[in-house]
């Protein structure tokens, strides 16, 4: 009975290290199978990279025109296709450019000295903007700062006082209260001829009077 048991053992002990050089085999076979379209696990989709959008004008779809101008009254020309991009510089109303470029809105244009740069595509035009002419104004004649009347009288008055006498013109008076007439200096020839009437007056006089006064 003993002797059965030790037998039933030593089978059961080649049994398991049977099973388990088996096992291992059968690993190792596994490991080495060949590649095949069957046994190879295929990747995931991969997600498709974003790519930043084109800011090279020469890297976007050309306008439809060859040149444009400028039809604001300065525009400003950027670095980017954005209103937040660095300024490069502003041109002025009118300035001819040639847009070489277009991306969302904006025209990558080159400048008659070569450069490059994005404008608004608002703000160009296929055609020279027109010129309007500011209709002519025309000023109301200014009121003189003077009273023409009282300028022609203060210069008869200074040519009365510059003559002297008692009988400059005809309408003063002598010493004895008699009225000058033809007796007074504007009435005799060769006399002092002074300014006796508003008549005599011109305007160049006026504009020496107020030009000492």
């Amino acid at each position: 009975m003993a002797k059965r048991r030790k037998l039933s053992i030593g089978w059961l002990f080649v049994l398991v290290i049977g099973a388990g050089i088996y096992g291992t085999l059968n690993n190792g076979q596994r490991t080495n199978l060949p590649a095949t379209s069957e046994n190879i696990q295929r990747p995931s989709t991969p997600t498709p990279l974003m790519r930043p959008p084109n800011t090279s004008p020469s890297a976007s779809p050309r306008p439809k025109f060859s040149s444009g101008y400028v039809n604001a009254t300065s525009l400003n020309v950027r670095a980017q296709p954005s209103s937040g991009s660095k300024v490069l510089l502003a041109i002025k109303r009118g300035t001819k450019v040639e847009p070489i470029a277009e991306q969302d809105g904006w025209y990558g244009v080159r400048l008659t000295d070569g450069s490059t740069g994005w404008v608004s595509a608002r703000y160009i035009s296929s055609s020279p903007p027109t010129t309007v002419t500011p209709p002519s104004v025309v000023a109301p004649p200014k009121a003189p700062a003077y009273s023409r009347n009282e300028v022609v009288q203060a210069i008869i008055a200074e040519s009365i006082a510059s003559t002297g006498g008692n009988c400059p013109c005809p309408y003063n008076v002598d010493r004895r209260g008699r009225r000058c007439g033809g007796r007074s200096a504007y009435s005799r020839p060769g006399g002092a001829s002074p300014i006796c009437f508003a008549e005599q007056v011109t305007p160049q006089m006026i504009e020496r009077y107020l030009s000492k006064h």
